[in-house]
């Protein structure tokens, strides 16, 4: 079977993005399913850098920055390849491939948390779809989409992890410099919020490694809020976030609104296969309370990772005694990967997927 995988390249940095998420998703793919496969970037930059590794790769540039206005280049691909299902990895890359392929079967899966999208949600009901958790499902039929057409993935494994000595060589990290790492993006878990997250922690007496990715939307803002803090902590900005997760001790996933009353967030959805990737990872996670139910976490996990929301000041509670001991991390760090070990697994990933282009 010919199957040509679609990444929308242009939607970096936006709500719930994590492009290290949906390349990592892809790959496993392309390793696991039967096949020949290839795969499309929609619009150039670093995404389409950190997709060397796939094979047959190439790139459509998106005018105006707007993959949806990819269709003529798009098109062109999809006579030339010829292939039987065009696989996208995102609503706005299914509604592409919709404008210029009408007549090339079509499938999707969602891996990152990103949120549903309109005309991408429209789209979706002309395809098979694959999401990464329960709550993501539901995220899509509230937003319109056939219940019946939707599968839920198992979760991914951890697959070929960056090198964490290097990236911890790199940034110029001790072996005891405790690095703590932000998961998933979005209005309401910027750099900025992390950053003061972390300088939190450092006022309690337990100074860390605040690790931003590159693309976070606020960097600019974060900076300025370190250059004028106390520092008594140390702000790395890396390239993506799996290399920030690679080299952490920690991460943090906020994601909800400001404020007490928080206690649920407007999309629960997004925070599963941030979540997950991290625990498959053997990297425990500080999360508010409903990050974690659509998990299936043991007891332990929730009882000593998880707050009752998503305040800056919750979640530097929860993180505190992880920070100060290390004892305590690598015992939710073992935790974690036996978790992993029984609810993440790329092979059953990838059969999964390839499931989706049955007729």
């Amino acid at each position: 079977m010919r199957v040509l995988h679609l990444i929308d390249g242009q939607r970096a940095g936006g709500p719930g993005r994590d492009e290290g998420l949906t390349l990592a998703a892809c790959g496993a793919v392309v390793r696991g399913a039967p096949g020949e496969h290839g795969v499309i970037i929609l619009g150039a930059g670093d995404l389409a850098c950190g997709a060397g590794a796939l094979p047959g790769r190439g790139v459509v540039p998106a005018p105006l920055g707007k993959s949806l206005l990819a269709t003529r280049g798009l098109r062109r691909v999809l006579l030339d390849r010829q292939p039987e299902v065009v696989h996208a990895w995102s609503l706005t890359a299914l509604a592409a491939a919709r404008r210029a392929g009408p007549e090339f079967r079509r499938a999707v899966s969602i891996a990152d948390g990103a949120a549903p999208v309109t005309p991408g949600v429209r789209a979706l009901n002309s395809a098979r779809c694959g999401v990464v958790g329960a709550a993501m499902r539901q995220d899509l039929v509230a937003a319109g989409a056939r219940a019946e057409r939707i599968t839920v993935l198992p979760f991914l494994g951890a697959g070929s992890a960056v090198s964490r000595t290097e990236v911890r060589d790199h940034l110029g990290l001790a072996p005891d410099d405790v690095a703590v790492a932000q998961l998933g993006a979005g209005p309401y878990a910027g750099a900025t919020r992390f950053v003061f997250l972390v300088a939190l922690l450092a006022e309690a007496g337990s100074p860390a490694t605040a690790l931003v990715s590159a693309g976070a939307p606020d960097l600019a803002r974060a900076i300025r809020f370190y250059s004028g803090s106390s520092r008594l902590f140390r702000l790395r900005v890396v390239r993506d976030a799996a290399a920030a997760l690679s080299a952490a001790d920690l991460a943090v996933y906020e994601g909800g609104g400001h404020g007490p009353m928080h206690s649920h967030p407007a999309r629960p959805g997004a925070a599963a296969p941030h979540v997950a990737r991290a625990l498959a990872l053997g990297v425990p996670v500080v999360a508010p309370a409903w990050a974690g139910r659509d998990l299936g976490l043991p007891s332990e996990i929730q009882a000593g990772c998880l707050g009752q929301n998503a305040l800056p000041t919750e979640l530097a509670r929860v993180a505190l005694p992880l920070v100060r001991d290390d004892r305590v991390r690598a015992r939710w760090a073992e935790a974690a990967r036996a978790w992993a070990a029984r609810a993440c697994d790329d092979a059953r990933f990838a059969a999964a997927v390839s499931g989706l282009w049955q007729p």
